[in-house]
């Protein structure tokens, strides 16, 4: 016997043990309860904090999140910021700024001093909703638990760095998708702003790395990412590199990329059924993705790696949320719903108060397996999926209060309303989310599309106005710059 499984057999070491990580959790809540935080922050309610940290999955952790303090997002305009839930909080601009200049600057600065003052205010606002809902495992902060570290260099990196997609999802853009760009939006395809400069100046910091992601558009696609893994396998093999695909690309390109490095894989599955499937994922073949799911199971198994399988729960797969379940224990894959905040027509948190309580009420008659730890992980995400549900039931109860004093309003009246909060929002200056160009006459520009959606579907966009006129600025911002589809 080993001595490491002495220690583990030995009773009275166990709980030595376990009492050292009670007496350390009680000490770093005791030290968020008793903070002095400046007057200029907004913290989150303390026992929200506490409810958080006790529910991570080692505990309390010194930073509440460590995104600002380990990671750096790469995105498809360039702009770099720390998290994928906060595209808001730009920290720099790859094309204007150093990666060096970047991680050392005032401006990632400020939103770890605000993070640690428990204040969510610089764009954080979707982990702020799934700690104060209770939805832990929605919380983006949560995942960089898995690399508590502060150095001098980011430990972890995240790439998202092109729009190349063979699909047009219903709940996506044309600046995450080439394919969505072409053929719904009718344009050409935007740019990619990166080039092989780019993985020189990566670098120096590929062999520090401790996690790396890379999604996009379609990842397999992208052209430089199969050079920034030839590189990582130079520099840092044992580095994890996770992939999120869409699974439809699976060649001898693919496969012998895979073979190289330790690939941990995520296949989007935004449905189900082969018919909600293929209606969300334009030019999308449920067969095909669940063959592939069978490669990449396999390919996990023997490489020692995770299989997960997200998925993003829209008005169309409400109900489809414990089959998603059963599908991923079946192909044992670890879970994790995605929050479809916009567009509105799609999400699932825009319905009314009824619908959501009926929704609910589907949800607690379900049941599953619980014997392997997938199950149980998989069941613990369908758990946290409810206390979300359970919040926005109490949210739409609050909005529904003020529909009478929207209802009485004329589209005109309303567009207005909207058109004050935005321009508020954006200090009276828009720019192309992607470009940066800013556009003249912002109100007019607001003002034109509303009134086309009007003409395009009366009846969809005169409840849309009203209910628009509930939601949080930052919500009617995203819908009206970024997605705004109204199918």
């Amino acid at each position: 016997m080993s001595i490491l499984q002495s220690i583990r057999n030995n009773a009275t070491l166990t709980d030595l043990g376990v009492s050292a990580k009670k007496f350390k959790n009680k000490l770093l809540n005791y030290s968020a309860i008793h903070k002095e935080i400046p007057e200029n922050y907004n913290p989150l309610p303390i026992d929200a904090v506490i409810d958080y940290n006790n529910n991570r999955y080692e505990g309390p952790q010194k930073h509440i999140c460590f995104a600002p303090f380990n990671s750096l997002f790469f995105d498809v305009r360039g702009k770099v910021v720390v998290c994928n839930g906060n595209r808001e909080y730009v920290v720099g601009d790859i094309t204007k700024d150093t990666v060096k200049e970047i991680w050392e600057g005032d401006t990632i600065n400020k939103l770890r001093q605000h993070l640690d003052n428990f204040d969510f205010s610089l764009g954080c606002s979707k982990c702020a909703d799934a700690i104060l809902s209770k939805n832990y495992d929605a919380a983006f902060a949560r995942s960089y638990d898995s690399t508590p570290t502060v150095k001098s260099n980011p430990v972890r990196m995240e790439f998202e760095i092109s729009g190349t997609c063979n699909l047009a999802c219903l709940m996506c853009n044309g600046f995450l998708s080439s394919t969505y760009r072409k053929q719904i939006e009718k344009q050409e395809p935007y740019r990619d702003v990166y080039d092989e400069s780019f993985i020189d100046q990566l670098e120096p910091y590929l062999p520090h790395l401790q996690f790396t992601k890379f999604s996009g558009g379609e990842p397999f696609l992208i052209e430089l990412y199969y050079k920034i893994w030839e590189r990582m396998a130079e520099l840092n093999p044992n580095c994890p590199i996770h992939i999120q695909t869409n699974g439809l690309i699976l060649n001898n390109k693919v496969k012998s990329a895979l073979e190289k490095g330790k690939f941990h894989i995520g296949v989007s599955l935004d449905g189900a059924s082969k018919e909600n499937y293929e209606k969300i994922r334009m030019f999308g073949k449920f067969e095909r993705v669940i063959e592939n799911l069978e490669y990449f199971r396999d390919y996990c198994q023997r490489k020692k790696t995770l299989l997960n399988i997200p998925f993003t729960p829209t008005r169309y797969t409400a109900y489809e949320v414990p089959e998603f379940i059963r599908l991923a224990n079946q192909f044992q894959a670890t879970a994790f719903f995605n929050v479809v905040w916009e567009p509105h027509t799609l999400a699932i948190w825009t319905f009314d108060s009824p619908e959501l309580k009926k929704l609910l009420a589907f949800y607690e008659t379900q049941q599953f397996e619980k014997k392997t730890f997938i199950e149980l992980k998989n069941h613990r995400q369908f758990e946290s999926f409810k206390n979300q549900v359970r919040q926005w039931i109490v949210n739409a109860e609050v909005r529904e209060k003020v529909y009478p004093e929207f209802s009485s309003l004329s589209n005109e009246e309303l567009i207005e309303k909207l058109i004050v909060r935005m321009m508020e929002y954006d200090n009276g200056i828009l720019a192309n989310w992607f470009t940066g160009e800013v556009i003249p006459d912002p109100e007019n520009h607001y003002r034109k599309k509303y009134r086309e959606k009007i003409d395009k579907d009366p009846e969809v966009m005169r409840d849309t106005l009203i209910r628009m006129n509930t939601y949080e600025t930052e919500r009617i911002y995203l819908e009206t710059n970024v997605f705004f589809h109204l199918h």
